[in-house]
This record gives C-alpha cells, sequence and structure tokens, in this order.
C-alpha cells in the first residue's frame, strides 16, 4: 500500500473516524479535577475499573500518555493476530487507534489547563475534531475549531507523517512485530520518541532559546556548542543528512502566518542562530542544518500551544505514517519478528609466552583484556571473513615482533559457522554444531570410540612427522626461528608431576600444530594498487577489472555508436574513469552495473553483490541529490541513467519513470531542449530509455511530447529529398502519416549504409534529430491506426528501433511490443500486407527484438514464406531490400537464421 496515500487519507478523512473516539470519551465517564493531588480518574465501563493517573502540570510526559492508552490497549488485545490479512479490522484499528491517541492528548491537555472538553463530530476531519476538543474555537461562544489553524495544521502534518525509519518508527515495529495490538505498539512508539535525541529535542531547542534570552547571547552558544560543551538541538537529522527537505515548506507557512509567528520573541533568537550558523564552517562542513522540527515549534507557539504540549502534538502527527507501515506489515508483507543480530567477535592473539599452547590464546568471551606485548590480532566475523591487523593498543616494547607468518593457523579445535539475514544457522552447519557441543560428554575410557580416535591421531601425528622430516632435509641449511622463548628442562620436570600424563591424543595434536605446514596469504591483485573513490574488498575489485581491463562491455546497450558518429561532450564517457576514481556514487553505480549484467548473461538472480552495490548507490545518490545545484554534477546525471537501464533490463519499468522523471527535471535545469541539442550522444541515450520504457509499457513519454510534425524529417532539416519512388515506398502503407515516417527511415538506414560503404561514419547531429523525429512520430500514432497491416508495420518499425540499444545474452522485456505485436502477426499474412518481403523483414525484425525465432506459432509464417530454403546470404539481400543495418543486426540475424535450420527437423 502506498504510504503516502495512506498518511493523507487518514489525516484529512471525513468520514466516520471520530466515532470511536467519541466512544472512546464515553469511556471515561468519571473525570475529576483534584489540585491538591494533581491526578485524572478515569473508568473502563467494559470492565468497571478505574484508574488513578498522576499529571504533571508542569509538563507531558509520555509516561502519562502511556498509563492512559494502557485501559483502550487492554480492551483491544485479543492475544492472537487478530489482524493478519484482514484489511476491514486493520483500518478499524488504524482508525480508532489514531483517534484514541487524539482523545488523549485532548483529555490531558484540557485538564491541565483547566479547560472544557468539547466531545467530537464525526461529521468534521480528523484535524478539525483535535482541535474541537482541545478547546481551541474560532471564538468563546461557539464550539466549531479555529479554521485558520486547521488549514495550517492539515499542511503541517502531511510534512511530520512520515519520513523513512525513525528511532521511534522502529520501535513501533519492533513491538508490531510480535503481533501485538497497534495502540500497544504505539506505547513503544511514544516512549521512545519523547528521548532528548529524538523528539524530545524539539522541547530542549526551545528551552535553550528561553536560556538565551536575547539574540546577542547566541555567539557564546555557538562557541560552547563548537568547544562540546553544550549541544545545539534542532539541528542536523537522523534520516535527512544533509538538509531537511520539509524545512522550507514550513519556512513559507511561517511567512504565511508571519504577524502570529513573530508575536513570538524567541524567533529572533532562532533566526539567529540559523543565520550564524549557516555561515560558519563548522557547521556547513558537517551539513548542519536546522531540521522542520525546530521551525515546526514556532508554528505551535504561534497559534497559542504551550511549549509542553509541542511533543505530544508531534508524536501524534507522525503517528498516521507510523501506523501505515504497520498496516503495510499486516497485509503485504507478513509477519516477520524483528530483533538485533549479534555478532561475536573472538580475538585471538600471537604471544610471547611459551605457556600458551602454539602461542594463541582467545580473548573476548569474559571481556579478557589482551597483554601489553605487541600482538597480532585476528578477529572472526559473522561472515566468516578474518581481517589481519596490528593491535594498535600495545605499547611499544624491546621484545622482537611476532612473525606474521605464525599466526596464520586457526586451532583445530575451532570452527565457524555462519548465519543467514534472519540470524538463522544454515540446515548443514547445524550437526557441526552438535557434535562441537557433545565434544567430550559421551567418552568413556577405552570405549571402541576413544581406541578409534585414537589410532587416528596417532596414524596422522606420524605422517605428518614424516612429512616434516622430508622438509628438514630439503632445508637442512636454514638455521630454525626460534621464535617463542623456550622453557627450560626444570620448568617441564616440574610441570609433568604437578599435571598427570600427557594421553597420547594430546601429544598427537601438539606435535601436529607444532608442525602443520604453513599456508601463505594469496598476493594482492593488481586492482588493489589503484586507489579508488571508495575501498573496494577483492570481489568488487574482481567486478571493476572486468569492467575495466577486458572492456566487455563497452558498447553493448548502444551498438548504434559503430555506425554514427555521435560526438564526445564534456558529459561523455571519457571522464568515466576519473569519476570511478574519485567519486563514490559512479564507483558503485559501475559495480552494480557490471555485477548486474554478468548476472543476466549468465541467467541468474541478482546476487548478494549486486544487491549491495544498489543499496550503496542508492543510498549515496539520495544524500547527493539534497545538496544545492546537484543537477550540475555530470556524474550523477550517468548514475540515474544507469538505474534507469537497468530497472528497465529486470522489467521494473515503474521505477525507469521514477528515473525519467528526475532525469526529465534535470534536463529542464540545465537548458531543456536546448541543451540536449548541444548534446546529441546524450539526447540518444536518454531517446533510447525513453522509448525502451514506452515498449514495455505501451505509454508516451515525456520527451516525446511536443507539436508534431507530419512531413518528411529531411526536408526540413537540410533539403535532403527522400528516398527515391521504389518497390518499398509509399505504397506499403495506406496511412499518409505512417508512410512518411517509414520513408523516413528508409532513408536514414540507406545513408548510414552508404557511409559505412565508404568507411565512414554518418553525422551524429543529423542521425539524432531524424531519429528523435520518426520515433516521435511511431509512438504518437499508438491508437490512431485503424488499418492491422499498418499497425503491424509501425510496430515492426519500432521493433527495428529497439535494436539501436540491445543487452548481451538476452533482450528487453518489451511486454507492450511483444504483445501487441503476436496479436497482430498471427492474423496477420503476407495478402494483407501486400509484399512478401515486407512480411519477411517484419518477422525478422521481429525474431531479434522481442521474439523467440523457433517459438511454435511463428514456424507456419516461416514455412509460408519459404524461410527453410534460403541462405543466410540469399536472406539478408531480401532484408537490404527493405531496410537493413548490417553492421548493427547482422550478428543477430546470422544467428536467428541458425535457429530457423532446425525449423524442419523438430
Amino acid at each position: 500500500m502506498n504510504t503516502n496515500y495512506t498518511t493523507q487519507a487518514v489525516v484529512q478523512s471525513k468520514d466516520n473516524s471520530m466515532n470511536t473516539a467519541k466512544d472512546f470519551r464515553n469511556l471515561f465517564f468519571g473525570t475529576k479535577a483534584d489540585p491538591s493531588s494533581g491526578t485524572l480518574t478515569v473508568c473502563d465501563n467494559r470492565t468497571q475499573r478505574r484508574y488513578e493517573i498522576p499529571i504533571n502540570r508542569n509538563a507531558i510526559k509520555a509516561l502519562e500518555l502511556q498509563k492512559i492508552i494502557s485501559v483502550q490497549a487492554d480492551a483491544n488485545s485479543s492475544g492472537r493476530p487478530a489482524f493478519m490479512g484482514q484489511a476491514d479490522k486493520v483500518d478499524e484499528a488504524l482508525i480508532g487507534c489514531i483517534s484514541a491517541l487524539a482523545t488523549v492528548v485532548a483529555l490531558v491537555y484540557c485538564r491541565k489547563r483547566n479547560r472544557t472538553f468539547t466531545p467530537a463530530d464525526p461529521e468534521d476531519s480528523f484535524i478539525a475534531n483535535m482541535l474541537r476538543m482541545m478547546g481551541f474555537h474560532e471564538d468563546e461562544h461557539s464550539s466549531k475549531p479555529n479554521q485558520e489553524i486547521v488549514k495550517c495544521f492539515e499542511k503541517l502534518w502531511i510534512l511530520y507523517a512520515d519520513h523513512e525509519m525513525t528511532n521511534s518508527t522502529a520501535a513501533f515495529l519492533h513491538a508490531a512485530s510480535t503481533l501485538t495490538d497497534p495502540l500497544a505498539c504505539c506505547i513503544s512508539g511514544l516512549v521512545s520518541g519523547y528521548g532528548p535525541l529524538h523528539g524530545g529535542a524539539i522541547e530542549l531547542a526551545y528551552k535553550a532559546f528561553e536560556d538565551l534570552k536575547t539574540p546577542e547571547n547566541v555567539p557564546l552558544l555557538i562557541a560552547d556548542v563548537k568547544a562540546k560543551k553544550q549541544r545545539l538541538f534542532g539541528y542536523g537529522h537522523r534520516i535527512y543528512k544533509a538538509v531537511d527537505p520539509r524545512a522550507k515548506f514550513i519556512r513559507a507557512m511561517i511567512d504565511q502566518y508571519k504577524d502570529r509567528v513573530e508575536s513570538n520573541p524567541l524567533l529572533s533568537i532562532a533566526m539567529e542562530i540559523d543565520r550564524v550558523a549557516n555561515a560558519d564552517k563548522y557547521f556547513t562542513s558537517r551539513n548542519l542544518k536546522a531540521n522542520a522540527d525546530l521551525y515546526g515549534c514556532f508554528m505551535y507557539t504561534a497559534f497559542g500551544f504551550e511549549t509542553d504540549i509541542i511533543v505530544a502534538m508531534a508524536s501524534l502527527s507522525r503517528m498516521p505514517g507510523v501506523l501505515a507501515h504497520w498496516r503495510e506489515a499486516m497485509l503485504e508483507k507478513g509477519p516477520m519478528l524483528w530483533r538485533p543480530q549479534q555478532s561475536r567477535a573472538a580475538i585471538f592473539e600471537a604471544t610471547t609466552n611459551g605457556k600458551d599452547a602454539g602461542g594463541l590464546r582467545a580473548a573476548g568471551d569474559m571481556g579478557e583484556v589482551p597483554g601489553e606485548s605487541k600482538t597480532l590480532a585476528r578477529i572472526g566475523q559473522q561472515c566468516g571473513q578474518m581481517e589481519w591487523g596490528l593491535n594498535s593498543g600495545a605499547p611499544p616494547c624491546d621484545e622482537p615482533a611476532v612473525p606474521y607468518i605464525f599466526t596464520t593457523a586457526m586451532p583445530a579445535d575451532f570452527a565457524f559457522v555462519t548465519v543467514s539475514n534472519s540470524g538463522r544457522t544454515q540446515p548443514t552447519d547445524r550437526s557441526v554444531i552438535r557434535s562441537r557441543c557433545m565434544i567430550g560428554k559421551n567418552r568413556q575410557e577405552g570405549s571402541r570410540r576413544s581406541k578409534q580416535a585414537a589410532r587416528k591421531v596417532q596414524r596422522a601425528a606420524a605422517q605428518t612427522t614424516s612429512e616434516n622430516a622430508g622438509l628438514q632435509s630439503l632445508h637442512h641449511s636454514v638455521p630454525p626461528i626460534n621464535t617463542w622463548p623456550c622453557t627450560t628442562y626444570n620448568e617441564k620436570q616440574q610441570a609433568e608431576e604437578d599435571s598427570q600424563a600427557l594421553s597420547t591424543e594430546d601429544v598427537a595434536r601438539d606435535d601436529a600444530s607444532a608442525l602443520m605446514p604453513l599456508v601463505p596469504h594469496p598476493p594482492p591483485s593488481d586492482m588493489s594498487l589503484i586507489r579508488f573513490a571508495e575501498e573496494l574488498e577483492r570481489p568488487s575489485q574482481e567486478i571493476l577489472f572486468r569492467l575495466i581491463n577486458f572492456n566487455a562491455l563497452k558498447g553493448t546497450f548502444y551498438p548504434i555508436e559503430h555506425c554514427v558518429d555521435l560526438p564526445r561532450s564534456a558529459n561523455s564517457e571519457a571522464l568515466s574513469f576519473s569519476w570511478i576514481l574519485q567519486d563514490k556514487i559512479f564507483l558503485h553505480s559501475a559495480l552494480f552495473y557490471s555485477s548486474a549484467v554478468h548476472e543476466h548473461v549468465q541467467r541468474r538472480q541478482p546476487g548478494r553483490m549486486t544487491q549491495f552495490h544498489l543499496r550503496r548507490t542508492i543510498k549515496l545518490l539520495n544524500e547527493a541529490l539534497s545538496q544545492p545545484d546537484s543537477h550540475r554534477n555530470e556524474a550523477i546525471f550517468h548514475v540515474i541513467l544507469t538505474l534507469a537501464l537497468m530497472a528497465g533490463l529486470w522489467g521494473d519499468f515503474s521505477t525507469t519513470a521514477v528515473h525519467l522523471s528526475g532525469l526529465r527535471q534535470i534536463v529542464r535545469l540545465r537548458g531543456g531542449l536546448k541543451y540536449l541539442r548541444s548534446h546529441p550522444k546524450l539526447h540518444f541515450k536518454l531517446d533510447r530509455l525513453a522509448l525502451s520504457w514506452s515498449l514495455g509499457t505501451g505509454a508516451t513519454p515525456y520527451f516525446f511530447t511536443g507539436p508534431i510534425s507530419w512531413k518528411s524529417c529531411f526536408d526540413a532539416q537540410s533539403g535532403t529529398p527522400t528516398c527515391e519512388a521504389g518497390p518499398f515506398s509509399c505504397n506499403v502503407v495506406s496511412d499518409w502519416r505512417l508512410a512518411a515516417v517509414w520513408q523516413d527511415l528508409r532513408h536514414l538506414v540507406n545513408l548510414i549504409n552508404d557511409h559505412l560503404a565508404c568507411n565512414s561514419l554518418l553525422d551524429g547531429s543529423l542521425f539524432q534529430d531524424s531519429l528523435g523525429s520518426i520515433q516521435t512520430r511511431l509512438v504518437h500514432l499508438q491508437n490512431g491506426i485503424d488499418d492491422r497491416s499498418d499497425e503491424c508495420l509501425r510496430l515492426g518499425m519500432l521493433a527495428f528501433l529497439s535494436t539501436t540499444m540491445q543487452i548481451p545474452g538476452g533482450k528487453f522485456p518489451y511486454n507492450y511490443l511483444t504483445e501487441s505485436l503476436k496479436s497482430l502477426c498471427e492474423t496477420t499474412s503476407n495478402e494483407t500486407i501486400g509484399d512478401e518481403n515486407t512480411l519477411f523483414w517484419l518477422l525478422m525484425v521481429c525474431a531479434i527484438s522481442v521474439f523467440e525465432a523457433e517459438e511454435a506459432w511463428l514456424r507456419p509464417l516461416w514455412l509460408k514464406l519459404g524461410a527453410e530454403r534460403l541462405l543466410w546470404d540469399s536472406a539478408r539481400s531480401r532484408l537490404q531490400a527493405v531496410m537493413w543495418i548490417d553492421r548493427l543486426q547482422g550478428e543477430l540475424g546470422s544467428k536467428i537464421w541458425a535457429k530457423l535450420a532446425l525449423i524442419e527437423l523438430v
């Protein structure tokens, strides 16, 4: 479910959403004010239970709300998953939960301010009822809420409703994952949101303004913040790392209600802090900007809300978005218990203490601190990978450093198991865990298994001793390296007397560990010598090596570049290598692109490496787009282009549309069509992307909108006459508009082939202008042609244009083009089209773009055209008589023709 839609529907609904609030108000039939005790007496009609809730007059704490809400939560708790997959119950609980929260806040507020609680009106909106219950009326004699505040809050609360996975949202969903009722989940979110590092920062920021008293004291506050003596609440955001996009809208609302807001003397202090912070390098370098919560508190105080209610109001405004997450989990995602995932890190030290067997000991289980000798620490990570590094906490000493190679051997009795993202072990590893747990538990002296284990250890020790003897004979001239200090004979004798004699198994294990052959680390790759924009692990280095060194993907998507001269510009791929070295976003997008295409060629689903670089790219892209003038960043433009292209490759055309919208905004900010005309190569790629989206969805992209001219584009450009009349001119189609496009496309193909025959390339600007005009007219003719044969040729020309963008190992999932062509081709014959070569060309173009040549429904058409009797050279001549670019489509055509040769045998 769309979270934004849920948010607006809940916040602005005018249905019977407040009936629940009215019923909830009736539960509290006994509310008496006791100034001496400061309590609110609440009674539940259904359970006849009374609650004495202390009310602090100086502040509205989340704990007080929690106690009151628990009354309703107890009544709603069913002890079973009552909401999973039941939309009616979920929506009823969602509306009732928001209504209950609003009623509780209004009750507490009226109790503190000695105001009269006004029941809700089921016919009014949610925000209007909220203000009515709290006593914000148009005048003293009316119960209608103040409409000015209603309009303001309808905008303000939509901005606050939802902004990703905040701390309080995560706390709410942690509770919701146990399938408890939503009101109980709200308690978790309220308690979490009241902390000073979350929603409670609003109140602390306002108190800081009160302590400053005048704007002249702002420099003192800034100095204390920079010296880390104070915290500046209301600046920065956990979600919006750079600039809070909501802040500018709230600033506009402050300007709209300027008279009301400026009556608060603390606003001048906030504006002065904002001015000083925006000019201070300390804040600008850290992207510390005022967030929406800071400005929002002035909107509340401007309309008469006291500061102690702001946190409660802010929590209430965020509940629709949080509950939308809950609704999505109940209806779409299914139950998934949230829990933290723990990763144990065991540190193994190579010490200089000879008493430790093998020079290795484990630290960290019981908080043991490593010794002060220089060590090499080995950390076992959850994923099974190992990282090496010097223990930086060890002070310098005169003892020789432990050689690196002596610490590479893992103890024989230590094993690693992997866990999934949910924290569960693999089924194949559970036997390993069980066997480790049972070591030494069910073993008896002299048993059959004990004797077998002893014999096995003896054989292993004997084999290792013989191998070591061979190594010593080969390296007899090399003196031994005595790294570990040896103990004296007296020490050994004393140790033997104090302990029992070592068993054969223990001796064999010690010998095996002492004589274990050393396995060196693999040498670093060539890519590890290059400093990229971000440090890369070896798998990512291999992906980048495949992309850069072998250059296997160059020209893959746009093979037409080998046929026309598209001039390079400032934003061309010439900068791509420097972007890989300097720009993190482009680096991860290149890794994502290379990994995804490699998996697509191998017919595999996107793997973990691909998904990791995709998530990393999107995260960095969102941060970069929040910066000013981000539309001028050439790397960002190409990153979005890559994301849109890969989304289309995966068939996710809704995501492609989002990226296309972003590219449209960037192009508009750069000058629109004028900018694209000066960058024909970029214009070409945008048109290819827009065409792929159109062929996948059947919709008309933004880049193809505008006035349409049905005259020949070559006449309009340079006065060049269109192709001469011939057997494949206007008599092929009946619609005069489509006939003009048909002639223009054939003429463009002839121009490309003529230049290739002369060992030259067609001018890129002429090509792009002509191609853009042709495909725009073809897309706009959709649903405008009645003749089936004409529509079939229109789709065939679009399929022909789609070959200007290709992907290795497969085809783009053009669902609209595939389904439309199939339905037409099955009912279209050569008599209908009027020319056998044209139908042959149409089937061949469809086979190389969207169909598979051996599909059963195509077989009768191929046989009817006599395709099985033709050699490829003869077939290519027939295709060139219509329109065909052999350098672009020749390889695809020959592969298809090889499959067609098997038709007679199938």
